[in-house]
């Protein structure tokens, strides 16, 4: 597979077109990445009776508290309207599901560190941290999915274990 990058300042918008011999499952999956992280995610994020709109590059993490699903940003906290398993098909390829009730946002990262039965993740400019169960967490599969994104991402944060 050939990879070629062109540059038109006469576009109006960015386009990226794939020409194949044939649709294969790799180009399927392949636009299904670029489409995800290109669309749009429109997501209200409610704190009583407000409703806020913002990207959902500014949230952490997603985390069930109480039945509801909680994101949180480096300083506030906002009720979605979301079951889990739901944003993680919505979410862009930034966001990872680590647990039951946890998904990660992946470039917000700034630190893993392994306890005996939990790994604590620290984010960057924040005060905040999540605790991930360690089994299922640091799983030959899943490890290899979050090492995976945090290179796409180019994530130079420590990993202490």
């Amino acid at each position: 597979m050939r990879v070629r990058f062109e540059t038109d300042d006469n576009l109006q918008d960015d386009e990226v077109v794939i020409h194949a011999r044939k649709m294969t499952s790799s180009m399927t999956q392949m636009m299904q990445q670029l489409e995800s992280q290109t669309a749009p995610l429109n997501l209200a994020f409610y704190q009583g009776d407000a409703a806020f709109y913002f990207p959902v590059q500014d949230i952490l993490f997603f985390e069930t508290d109480d039945r509801q699903i909680q994101a949180h940003t480096e300083t506030e906290a906002y009720t979605v309207h979301y079951r889990l398993y739901k944003l993680e098909e919505l979410l862009p390829n930034q966001f990872i599901r680590v647990s039951k009730s946890t998904i990660l946002n992946v470039t917000k990262i700034y630190a893993l560190t392994r306890s005996i039965s939990t790994w604590q993740v620290t984010f960057q400019n924040s005060h905040k941290q999540s605790f991930v169960d360690s089994k299922p967490f640091w799983s030959q599969h899943f490890r290899l999915r979050l090492l995976t994104r945090l290179i796409d991402y180019d994530l130079g944060g420590p990993i202490r274990y």
